[in-house]
Parts: structure tokens; sequence; C-alpha cells
């Protein structure tokens, strides 16, 4: 190798380092002062499973461009097996393939996330949508309309609408209204969820339910 090649290779060398490093400051808002601190989080899924066949194939869903966040690492690991991530219409997901497995197997899956800009607009992937519009019958008619009338007043926007009504919902001590209408979803969490999202469709504002991991310091 002659000297140019050495000095052109050393050149892309600094200049792809000097650009990871202006997307990690610039882009992931990470800092170059050594006494400086970013938070990130660790996401972490371990499969565990008894193959019942030689060849298996294993699918897990992954975690999407959630808005807030920013991903910045994953790692897939399973001895022995090959992983294909790819993207479909039910969103990310990696398939494990193996030809021949036996006994107990074990595939972990980790991601790190860091909270992104503040500051940035989030661009939807969608277009809002309502929810179907519940129908109630008697009681609940009233009760429903009398605790949505009651977080109009308490509200200024669509956002704090909705936090208000959630706030409403989950309070310890509920009122007539609200005690009245959890007995149309119980106790389970995804039946709750949508029906908190009909209850917006009736004011008009649209809302989904969505599922993510409760990330802590």
């Amino acid at each position: 190798m002659s000297k140019r090649h050495l000095y052109l290779l050393a050149l892309a060398i600094v200049v792809a380092a000097s650009a990871a490093i202006y997307y990690k400051w610039k882009v992931l808002e990470f800092p170059l002062q050594p006494d400086a601190q970013v938070q990130t989080w660790t996401l972490q899924a371990h499969v565990e499973y008894q193959p019942r066949k030689p060849a298996n194939t294993v699918t897990l869903q992954l975690p999407e461009t959630t808005p807030g966040f920013t991903l910045i690492d994953e790692r897939f690991v399973a001895r022995n097996y090959t992983n294909l991530p790819e993207t479909t219409d039910g969103g990310r997901e990696v398939q494990w393939a193996i030809r021949r497995a036996v006994g107990e197997q074990d595939l972990y899956y980790r991601a790190t996330v860091v909270r992104a800009d503040e500051g940035a607009t989030v661009e939807l992937d969608f277009d809002p949508e309502l929810a179907p519009q519940p129908e109630f019958e008697e009681p609940y008619l009233t009760a429903a309309n009398t605790l949505l009338d009651q977080v109009r007043d308490r509200s200024s926007n669509t956002v704090t609408y909705a936090r208000e009504l959630l706030r409403r919902l989950n309070e310890s001590d509920p009122g007539e209204e609200v005690a009245l209408i959890r007995e149309l979803h119980g106790d389970d969490d995804t039946a709750r969820s949508n029906f908190v999202v009909q209850l917006l469709a009736i004011r008009n504002i649209p809302a989904r339910v969505v599922h993510g991991i409760r990330l802590t310091p």
C-alpha cells in the first residue's frame, strides 16, 4: 500500500468518526464534555421455550419509533440462531431461525434508547381517526354525558380533556357517574383503554390504544 492510499484511508476513518460524533452530539444530544451526563434506558426481552421439533422459527415484536425517544442501539443474542429483523404491516419484528434445537432454548433482545429533543416536532405516520361511538343504555348514557360535561369544564383543549378524563376514571374514590361507568369495562386494562377511546369519540376527539414499556431512571 502506497503512502497516498494510507493517507486516504486515514482521512476516511477520521471523516467517519467525526460524522458519528457529530450525529451523537447534534441528533442524539450526547454530551461532549467528560463531566456531562445523558440519561439512557436499556430494554431487554427474554424468550424461553422448549422445542417440539428440530427446526424452529421464533418471532419477537420489536419496539417502534416512539415520540420523545430515539433508539440508538439494539442487540440480538441467540446461540447458533440466525436473526432477520424486518418491518411488516404489523410493525418491526425479528425472526430467529435454527435448523436443529435440543433442550431449553434462551433468546435475548436488548435495546438502548435515549430521550429525544423535547422541542422537536413529532411527525405522525398515520392520520388520526375517530373510533366508533359507543351505544349506551340508561342509566349509563346519562352518567357518561354527565362525566364528559364535567371534564369539559375542567379542560381547555383536547390534550387536557383526555388527561382530565383519564384522571377521573382512575380516581381511587370515584363519584357516582364514574363508579357506574366502570361497570361497563371492569378491571381489564385493555377493555378500559378501548372504553376511554370510545368516550373521547363522543366529543369528536380521535384517539387510539397504544402499548409501551414504562421507563424508570
